[in-house]
Formats: structure tokens, sequence, C-alpha cells
């Protein structure tokens, strides 16, 4: 059975400084080391849980700024860290409804599992203890990295 990290991108491999809401759009590189980091010190598998999987032809418009999607940049870095088994579905912003989805469909493959996300609310009321909200300035840190290796390590 395998442990299971949902991550999503903006707010968690990204930070303010480097947001969609920037004109210098792209991953945190030291966030990213943070998150293989994670998933290498706990052997989780991760399951990309960003609403980027469904933005047609990888280009946003927010505000009348268009931005390309870092999800074919953030697949390719965590090729290695994938688990077999994507996410079909995209519910956009009810990304919970993807992950329960998920979660039934592979009662198989997970003993247990950790979100990760800078979005709450419907997360975390359905997730719980299972849920590690990141803070959009900064994304992932080692503090979150910490608690999230220490819920996963648990047996």
């Amino acid at each position: 059975m395998n442990k299971i990290v949902f991550l999503d991108i903006d707010g968690v491999l990204t930070t303010r400084d480097t947001s969609y809401l920037t004109r210098n759009y792209s991953l945190n590189m030291e966030n990213v080391e943070r998150a293989k980091r994670l998933l290498d010190s706990t052997g989780a598998k991760l399951v990309w849980s960003t609403n980027w999987r469904g933005i047609k032809d990888g280009v946003w418009v927010h505000d009348g700024i268009e931005t390309k999607s870092l999800f074919p940049i953030a697949k390719q870095l965590f090729k290695d860290y994938e688990f077999e088994v994507p996410m079909k579905r995209n519910h956009g912003y009810r990304k919970y409804v993807d992950i329960i989805e998920w979660l039934r469909e592979n009662m198989w493959a997970w003993s247990d599992f950790a979100i990760i996300d800078d979005q709450g609310n419907q997360l975390l009321e359905r997730f719980g203890e299972n849920f590690f909200r990141t803070d959009f300035d900064v994304g992932l840190t080692d503090a979150d990295v910490f608690s999230i290796e220490q819920y996963l390590k648990e047996e």
C-alpha cells in the first residue's frame, strides 16, 4: 500500500513573488526541492490535485493577463514520483470532489494520504488531519515538510 500526497502548484510550489499574480510566474525551486525531499523521506507517491490539470491549452486568463500553465514543467520535474493512476476528473475549485473520487476509486492503492494546498475551506472541512495548508505568500516551508513527514510516518 502506498502513502499518497495530493499536491497543488499555486501557493505550494510557487510563492507570491512567483505566482500567477505576477509577470514572474514560475516554480520556486526551493519549494520544489522541499516537496521532493518530503516524497523521498516518506516514500509517498504524488497525485496532482492542481486546477491546472484541466486548463485547456495550458493558458489561463485572469484580469486580462494570460498565464501559461506550470503544470507541464512540474510534471517533468516530478515524473519519478507520480503514482500510476492520475486524477481523471477536474471539478475546478471543488477539487475536494476530485480527491474523494480518486480515493474511493483507488482504495486498493493507498494506506494513508496528505493533501497539500494553500486553499483550505472545503478541503479542510472534509479531510481534517490529512490536510496541510500552506501560505500562498511563501509556499511549502521546512516546517510544513516536517509536519507532513511526522504525520505520514505515524503508524
